[in-house]
């Protein structure tokens, strides 16, 4: 769709066809005078020079890429893609810009491309810095122009992720090994029950070992000592699979879980016996 534009007065006559881009850019700047009445200061400039030629409140024009990024004290990857997609279309007269052609400038800055680009690239979107209007076509945003204008001044950046000083899950499940289930003399047999290694998925093999702490007076065991005896038969089952691994189990009454132990019932005593005569 076609617009156009005409501004008369006493020595003036202007009239241009325009875009529906341009257009809105116009708007936008009449909405920023508006906003800017009180403070003379801070009001933008609109410049429409003979043929047409638009450009956008508070642009900053720089004479190079290099010059972009160092006008602008542009320091993220964030930030130096609204500073290039700035650079494209003030220097080249364009309405938007193409990632391609940001991936370009990074070159000819000598700056390093960015390893994860697609990641920065939302982020600059997020950061509302640029946005896009179309397939990989983007315009730098009002916001994006004043804190090119500003140096990114008021951008604060990203506070560094501390180590967390908090003792691992691993050395806490250490400790609450008891010591009648550290000291059993684990073997992958039990008599009358099929080999530990004949049984296929971990979710019987964990009524096994339930099976076997039961033959030798162990009354139950927790997850992180069902999950040790199963690494001392060199089997991982990792304490933070054991819900959905027993659910079933629990569900047909072979186990009982209560109080942070799995103990075996009676159902899941024979039914592990049963898994050998399936073989």
């Amino acid at each position: 769709m076609e617009l156009s534009l005409t501004i008369e007065g006493d020595s003036l006559t202007y009239k241009k066809t325009l875009s529906e881009f341009q257009a809105g850019q116009i708007i936008s700047y009449l909405n920023n005078t508006e906003s800017a009445v009180g403070t003379p200061e801070r009001t933008p400039t609109l410049s429409i020079v003979p043929g047409g030629t638009y450009t956008p409140p508070n642009t900053m024009m720089s004479s190079s890429p290099r010059g972009a990024l160092n006008d602008a004290n542009a320091t993220t990857n964030p930030q130096r893609i609204a500073a290039f997609g700035n650079y494209i279309t003030t220097s080249q007269g364009k309405e938007t810009f193409s990632m391609a052609e940001v991936r370009e400038m990074f070159k000819k800055a000598g700056e390093p491309l960015p390893k994860n680009f697609s990641r920065d690239q939302r982020e600059a979107v997020r950061m509302n810095y640029i946005t896009e209007l179309g397939k990989d076509q983007f315009i730098v945003t009002e916001k994006g122009i004043q804190c090119l204008s500003e140096k990114f001044a008021d951008e604060a950046a990203p506070t560094p992720r501390k180590k967390s000083t908090a003792p691992k899950r691993k050395d806490a499940s250490k400790a609450i090994i008891r010591e009648e289930v550290a000291s059993l003399a684990l073997v992958p047999d039990l008599d009358g029950y099929p080999g530990y290694w004949s049984i296929a998925t971990k979710t019987q093999r964990i009524l096994w070992l339930l099976t076997f702490a039961d033959a030798h007076g162990v009354d139950g065991l927790s997850g992180s000592e069902v999950s040790s005896v199963a690494n001392r038969l060199k089997d991982h089952i990792p304490v933070n699979n054991l819900n959905a691994l027993t659910k079933e189990s629990v569900k047909k009454g072979y186990i009982i879980q209560a109080a942070g132990m799995y103990k075996i019932r009676k159902q899941g005593l024979d039914y592990v016996k049963s898994l050998g005569h399936a073989e």
